[in-house]
């Protein structure tokens, strides 16, 4: 696969902080894309004016429209075979698109994606996100359901013919629901964590990490029930798996004398469960009359 059938798409809403660490890191890519797309979804900051310091192509929605739309118009901005997303608050390893290239070995495979690596540990929420909180699926090269969708690829085609993310889910969660629906047509998937970005965000308090928390949990359980079908089922094995995963965290935190954000995983439980309860409400009254 050569460079000329690669492009980059970068949503970006309100992405000022971030922008010019985000676009600096593509231009240094060991393998160059064919372009660059930094869809401007409605900012009200300095991002137009960042990226017009770039060569780079620019659409722009007049309102914020979320996450999957952006996604959707970098989509239909492009010929390129292969759409590479990267969020805005990333930093792109400079061998990103050469390691996603290098997996794309079928037909068969119609997405590949990687990790994002935190950077800020200062208080905290930043310190418990770099922890546990990391958008990877361990440490090997592996077939997967769905990607992590601040760093993914997939084949034009193959969204197209899944009918593109789905708009409802204008936060989180459209890369979870995207996934699936791509692998339930018998295309496969791969996570491979030689691709990598460094994730930038940053959140300078407790109830701004506990929002996101609540978000990812909530639209990406939404997306699971969306594809699964499977609601009584669901509900009882995320309950336990989020006692597990905390159980985990706190006996992890625990061992390393992280005294200053154990607490953190007791009021994350909380976030969750009421999540699950909220999401298997609005599922059920929405989609499972």
């Amino acid at each position: 696969m050569t460079n000329d059938k690669i492009s980059i798409v970068i949503p970006c809403y309100n992405g000022e902080n971030f922008l010019n660490d985000c676009i600096k890191s593509i231009l240094k890519q060991t393998v160059k894309p064919n372009e660059i797309i930094l869809i401007d979804d409605g900012s009200t900051d300095d991002s137009l004016k960042i990226a017009k310091k770039y060569q780079i192509k620019i659409v722009s929605h007049k309102v914020n429209r979320g996450l999957a739309e952006a996604r959707n118009t970098g989509i239909k901005s492009t010929n390129s075979e292969i759409i590479i997303f990267i969020d805005v608050d990333c930093v792109a390893d400079k061998n990103l698109i050469k390691n996603i290239i290098e997996n794309y070995t079928s037909e068969k495979i119609a997405g590949v994606g990687g990790i994002g690596v935190e950077v800020n540990s200062n208080g905290s929420a930043n310190k418990y996100r770099s922890l546990h909180g990391i958008q990877g699926q361990g440490k090997h090269r592996k077939f997967v359901e769905c990607l992590f969708g601040l760093c993914f690829s997939f084949r034009k085609k193959v969204l197209q013919e899944v009918g593109l993310f789905d708009h409802n889910f204008r936060t989180n969660g459209e890369d979870i629901d995207i996934g699936f629906r791509i692998t339930k047509k018998g295309y496969r998937l791969i996570y491979d964590p030689q691709i990598k970005v460094l994730h930038l965000r940053d959140d300078k308090n407790l109830n701004s990490y506990r929002k996101s928390v609540y978000n990812y949990f909530y639209y990406g359980s939404l997306a699971h029930l969306k594809n699964k079908n499977k609601a009584n089922r669901w509900l009882i094995k995320a309950i336990i798996r989020i006692f597990f995963k905390y159980f985990k965290n706190m006996v992890e935190d625990l061992k390393n004398l992280r005294f200053d954000i154990f607490h953190i995983n007791i009021l994350l439980i909380k976030e969750e469960i009421i999540s699950a309860l909220r999401v298997y409400k609005f599922y059920n009254k929405k989609y499972n009359k």
